[in-house]
């Protein structure tokens, strides 16, 4: 899944239209990895049907929302439906491509830096300059992708000094953990398989564990390149309060007590760090009932790129085009899936949470390949549902198969996104590359471009 820079100069004048949206359950407690199919009910009324029909079936509805998705635990060729109005399609992985990873480049100073990043061609820091309130303060900006680096230093605050990263949750089931209950010794030992921990100084009770797959990291090439990983032992338990609380075994001591007490990020800003070098970041999403944790991190990188594209500022003058937005991020990007692939329910989900989370602009920097079905698939369709009913900007990357026609991808093939170009300046190209001959500004050669195979722009 090749990515896009994205281009927000609406941020500045974005206003906050959001609505309700009751749904069965919060999505970032939903298993999106149990879910099978997706339908999207052609009209919200019809979504009663579709659900008395998949009831009937033997389907379980795992997930449902207000604007007439369903997510289910079978495949769309077992359901059978007959009355429900509807696009139905399996949860199949996304045949995506990603840039290849390499080890990271070391820090250019900051005149550098600004000449490697093109926001002058859009007038973005002309415009701050001269408007310095009008600079995205006011507005969310939810990053559907990889995640985020949670210390990353241009994403830590604002320009007035609130905090940039409002939320962070994992929708691509990566970070999941699933745990089991386990007894206390009295001398404090937990067992979890034939390891044996230490949790004597941790004040709570309903233990439960389970451990994080360190390792699967290592199909991140970026993150491979600079740390190693390996497999941790979780800790859930419920604190003197009676709510929940994880610990993480980080230094692989088998000892608890030394580890952060986390909870969810947008309420305690805590995390914790991963790796030999401590150099990933991770926050936990616990679900309600104990049965689990979420851990997020962004294994690719690119998230916390598109963040600080989008919204980054640094009191030194690094500064993304609306560095008074702050920020949320949904992590769709799972790299255990070919080339970091995501999935339909993925992305609902993650822009499910971005409508809970009021955000105004929601930025999905994913090319995903494209079909024949580009415009009418269940994501384009959802995205011009939350467009339209919940009054939402999506900026979406248009994918990387140019320079040939009919090459955009999903969901940049939504009607009501602005669906957006790889672009290359000939300073870019001068600046980045060392490339002196490019005769005018225009896209990448590898740019997808339109347009649909129905026509549409």
């Amino acid at each position: 899944m090749r990515k896009f820079w994205l281009s927000l100069p609406l941020l500045a004048l974005a206003s906050g239209c959001t609505s309700s949206n009751n749904q069965s359950q919060a999505p970032q407690f939903v298993d999106g990895a149990s879910v099978k199919s997706v339908i999207v009910a052609n009209r919200i009324g019809d979504a009663d049907i579709c659900q008395r029909e998949l009831e009937a079936s033997g389907a379980k509805v795992i997930y449902r929302n207000d604007l007439g998705v369903l997510m289910t635990d079978k495949a769309a060729s077992n359901l059978g439906l007959k009355q429900c109005q509807a696009t139905v399609t399996d949860n199949a992985p996304v045949a995506t491509t990603l840039p290849k990873g390499g080890k990271p480049s070391t820090v250019a100073d900051l005149a550098t830096l600004l000449k490697l990043i093109p926001a002058e061609d859009m007038g973005a820091r002309t415009f701050l300059k001269n408007n310095p309130t009008y600079d995205g303060r006011g507005v969310i900006v939810a990053i559907l992708d990889t995640g985020i680096e949670l210390d990353h230093p241009v994403l830590n605050k604002t320009p007035d000094g609130s905090f940039k990263t409002l939320d962070f949750q994992d929708f691509s089931g990566e970070g999941k953990v699933a745990v089991a209950a386990t007894t206390r010794e009295a001398d404090g030992s937990l067992k979890l398989g034939e390891g044996v921990y230490q949790a004597k100084g941790v004040q709570g009770s309903d233990f439960r564990m389970g451990t994080f797959s360190g390792s699967s990291l290592s199909y991140a090439d970026a993150l491979a390149a600079q740390d190693s990983y390996s497999d941790v032992g979780v800790l859930v338990y419920k604190n003197a309060g009676g709510e929940w609380r994880t610990r993480i075994d980080t230094n692989h001591d088998k000892n608890f007590d030394d580890e952060t007490e986390l909870y969810d990020f947008s309420k305690s800003r805590l995390f914790t760090k991963l790796g030999e070098k401590k150099s990933l970041t991770v926050s936990v999403t616990q679900a309600p009932d104990g049965s689990g944790v979420t851990l997020s991190f962004d294994d690719g990188s690119h998230g916390t790129h598109v963040a600080g594209i989008a919204t980054g500022y640094d009191p030194s003058g690094l500064q993304g085009v609306a560095p008074g937005a702050q920020v949320v991020l949904g992590k769709i990007g799972d790299n255990r899936l070919s080339g970091g692939s995501t999935t339909t329910a993925s992305m609902m989900l993650a822009i499910d949470f971005a409508v809970a989370s009021h955000a105004q602009v929601v930025n999905m920097s994913y090319g995903i390949r494209p079909g024949s079905n580009l415009g009418k698939s269940a994501i384009d369709q959802y995205v011009d549902k939350v467009a339209r009913e919940k009054g939402i900007i999506f900026s979406i990357s248009a994918g990387n198969e140019g320079p040939a026609l009919l090459t955009v991808g999903v969901p940049a093939g939504a009607n009501l996104a602005i669906t957006n170009a790889a672009y290359l300046s000939r300073q870019t190209a001068a600046e980045n590359y060392g490339w002196m001959g490019l005769e005018q500004d225009g896209t990448w050669y590898f740019s997808s471009v339109g347009p649909r195979l129905d026509g549409g722009w």
